[in-house]
């Protein structure tokens, strides 16, 4: 059957399951309230430790994603329609394939002005979480060369979550690499929060070189569609998280190291060994499993080549190496011990702090559901159903070592403790999403036939866009939230003050104290924020006799919180 004005042909039964998906988001939007009420006693059962207002939003959550998850049905259908239509039967971007010489760069700087966009009015150029603002303050110290501060004389009211603080000394726990590349900001004298939408621009770029090398412009143009148009890509582009450069890294890494091994010229090698080192002195733990697929893939060329090969690569490798260990060593004293293990040495791989393989099990099934929430359900299924018809296959099974790098993530982060905490997607994969991407690409995009998968695949690019605008406008809302302490001490016109800090801020997303108390390192900020330790409170005031004293608190259940004057 084919609708006539819309170019696209149906069958009998796909018309039927067209009317009834319309129909279901119909009745779902009818019933709106009453699914919700449905949820909230499940969901809220689960844990009593958030209030009302967060397990309704969170229902309502599950409730807007069951829509979503119809509108791509109904995507699907529509793409299928459209591609066994007469006009769809021609090849997908047969002009674009011989210009890519002004489409990609037009592509890439329209996804780098949406990223600066997202950064300065969605994200509000606000590091929304501990993480990112400690690698903002670690970039500053790196700008200025200092590499450790003096810890304040009661530094247990100035407790912040990855800012380690003794008796002596005051250090962000992170490796250096990305503040070091972030420190460009302040050397320059520029906004921090442009650096990393550079990135994600100079990314964009690299995947299409990457792709177009390894397959063809057509798959190079389908797959940097799909990364630059997806959520997942764009938040983490515009945030202060170092998972921009760290896939960077490993696209510049995978690239140089398949084209030295294609070529034998020395310096791709060399190269493939400098970007994997910063990746490595950005995020250690992902960067050794980013190259596991590749030694595999070495393997069967024969040990002259393997060792050749990995000699080379070391040897870009090395001015990293080096300075990772200048580095611990000027900040713990031992070349070989990390600030992340020297300020916490329970910190590690495997079932520490807590962590069990049901939690391990628990973070995957999360995170697969990020994932899907931030990208596509379809991207996630194709996936599983190429990798899974790939093991069938053993001589292909490590022709394209980049396939697996997701695979190894999923696994390798089984034994890390920590889900992500606050994040745009499930981040520690984020680094193997361009090879998800031209994985599933490469397959459904092989020839010009009118396949499900391909629908697939195209609908998850179109429901990724238009998504874009519901997601930016929930996380806007996070922020404001997370924001209310600092928005309310403005409003206030607060100077001069100590502001002791009781309650978290965030309804939907709720911001811990220890992620609030923001102060300048030599803790001269006119308003200093700090832990309310109650009755320990005047050993403060003492020290600041001249300030003012506020007390910040906010119910579980009320957005905006109160802050009230101490009187001593």
């Amino acid at each position: 059957m084919r609708i006539p004005g819309f170019s696209m042909s149906f069958t009998i039964k796909q018309l039927t399951i067209f009317v009834c998906l319309i129909a279901g988001v119909f009745v779902l939007l009818l019933l709106q309230d009453y699914v919700i009420e449905l949820l909230l006693p499940w969901i809220s059962g689960l844990s009593s430790q958030k209030g009302t207002i967060f397990y309704k939003d969170l229902a309502g959550l599950i409730f807007n994603e069951l829509i979503w998850w119809l509108i791509y049905l109904i995507l699907i259908l529509l793409v299928l329609g459209f591609l066994r239509s007469h006009a769809a039967k021609r090849q997908l971007f047969p002009r674009l394939s011989h210009r890519e010489g002004v489409m990609l760069p037009l592509f890439v700087f329209s996804i780098f002005l949406i990223t600066l966009f997202v950064a300065h009015y969605t994200l509000l150029r606000f590091p929304n979480s501990s993480d990112e603002y400690i690698y903002l303050f670690q970039a500053k110290n790196l700008s200025v060369g200092t590499l450790l501060d003096k810890s304040h004389p009661l530094f247990q009211f100035f407790t912040f979550n990855h800012l380690f603080q003794n008796d002596q000394v005051l250090v962000g726990r992170f490796p250096p690499g990305w503040p070091l590349i972030l420190s460009v900001a302040y050397i320059l004298h520029i906004p921090a929060f442009i650096i990393n939408p550079l990135i994600g621009a100079l990314t964009l770029w690299i995947f299409f070189l990457f792709v177009q090398y390894r397959y063809t412009t057509r798959i190079a143009w389908w797959s940097v569609l799909a990364l630059g148009l997806s959520s997942f890509f764009l938040f983490n582009s515009a945030s202060f998280f170092s998972h921009a450069l760290a896939m960077l890294c490993s696209l510049l890494f995978a690239y140089f190291l398949l084209k030295y091994i294609d070529t034998d010229k020395t310096q791709l090698a060399l190269l493939a060994g400098f970007f994997i080192g910063l990746s490595f002195v950005t995020r250690y733990y992902t960067a050794i499993l980013i190259s596991l697929p590749f030694l595999f893939y070495l393997w069967p060329k024969g040990w002259p080549f393997m060792l050749k090969t990995l000699a080379i690569t070391f040897a870009g490798f090395l001015p990293w190496f080096f300075f990772f260990l200048l580095y611990n060593y000027f900040t713990t004293g031992n070349a070989f011990l990390p600030v992340t293990v020297w300020v916490d040495p329970a910190e590690g791989l495997g079932f520490v702090k807590g962590h069990s393989p049901f939690q391990g099990t628990e973070h995957i099934i999360r995170r697969l559901l990020l994932f899907i929430y931030w990208t596509s359900p379809g991207l996630l299924i194709l996936y599983g159903w190429f990798v899974s018809k790939k093991l069938k296959h053993r001589e292909k099974i490590f022709s394209n070592p980049e396939d697996w790098t997701f695979v190894l993530l999923i696994v390798g982060y089984f034994f890390y403790h920590e889900i992500g905490g606050n994040q745009y997607g499930p981040r520690f994969y984020y680094e193997a999403f361009p090879f998800v991407i031209v994985f599933v690409v490469s397959l459904v995009m092989k020839d010009d036939q009118v396949t499900l998968g391909k629908a697939i695949f195209i609908a998850g690019v179109i429901y990724g866009a238009i998504k874009f605008p519901s997601i930016a406008a929930r996380e806007k809302q996070v922020i404001l939230e997370r924001m209310d302490l600092y928005k309310q001490v403005e409003s206030m016109e607060l100077h001069e003050a100590i502001v002791f800090v009781s309650s978290p801020t965030g309804v939907i997303r709720p911001m811990p104290i220890g992620d609030l108390l923001r102060n300048d390192k030599l803790f001269q900020n006119d308003i200093l924020y700090a832990r309310d330790l109650g009755a320990d409170n005047y050993r403060l005031m003492e020290l600041y006799p001249n300030r003012k004293y506020y007390r910040y608190t906010r119910s579980t259940d009320e957005v905006e919180g109160n802050i009230e004057p101490i009187h001593q």
